[in-house]
């Protein structure tokens, strides 16, 4: 008997703390896809304090969703920034930089999808 891919059945879950760029995400691994949750890091050390409508929060059901994703097993991927304005904001050239990064290391998660082929 063969494992049969099956679209929607969650194979492994996880997080990854990225504290050089101040993120926190929550990834679910599927045969074909890895979704992931990210939330902005308010305290760079445990216990961390994510940002929140107003300020610095103690609880994920209280952190504002910075963005959500998915990286497909042929290395396609969407993004939805978690903005009211449709946009998301960069003070700094630096700042859009290590945006760039926390996307690319995000995708690089899409390796642990069980039929990963890009």
């Amino acid at each position: 008997m063969t494992d049969t891919p099956d679209w929607n059945q969650v194979r492994s879950t996880g997080e990854k703390v990225f504290e050089d760029l101040g993120y926190y995400a929550q990834y679910k691994v599927f045969d074909y896809r890895i979704e992931f949750t990210v939330y902005g890091l308010a305290y760079l050390e445990p216990p961390w304090l994510y940002q929140g409508e107003m300020g610095p929060v103690m609880t994920l059901e209280e952190a504002v969703v910075a963005l959500t994703g998915t990286v497909k097993w042929d290395g396609c991927s969407d993004w939805d920034f978690k903005t009211d304005e449709c946009l998301q904001h960069f003070c700094e050239r630096d700042h859009l930089i290590e945006f760039g990064e926390l996307l690319a290391r995000l995708w690089d998660l899409g390796r642990l999808i069980p039929h990963w082929s890009e």
